[in-house]
């Protein structure tokens, strides 16, 4: 993650941007990294085994948990929304 982050840092970034991770973990490194990042959408973590059913759309094993806990604690507002159609749900509220 480290040369992605020094690439994010390097340009200053004018315009909204979207980046697209694969999990919470690597987008707790790039915050760590500084990379300034306000919001996380969750558009979906499919289920399988060994991973833990948070909402019909994500499923997160415990690290990628932890991850997403630490990002909280950090105050990314953290949505789970698949499409634009359906409702965005804040994650903390998931894990009350």
């Amino acid at each position: 993650m480290g040369w992605v982050a020094n690439f994010i840092l390097k340009f200053l970034i004018t315009r909204r941007t979207m980046l697209l991770f694969t999990n919470s973990e690597d987008v707790l490194l790039a915050v760590k990294a500084g990379v300034p990042i306000a919001e996380l959408n969750v558009g979906g973590i499919r289920y399988h085994e060994g991973r833990e059913k948070l909402t019909k759309s994500v499923a997160v094993t415990e690290s990628e948990l932890d991850a997403f806990k630490e990002l909280l604690a950090r105050n990314l507002e953290i949505t789970i929304q698949m499409v634009p159609n359906d409702e965005r749900v804040l994650l903390e509220e998931v894990l009350k």
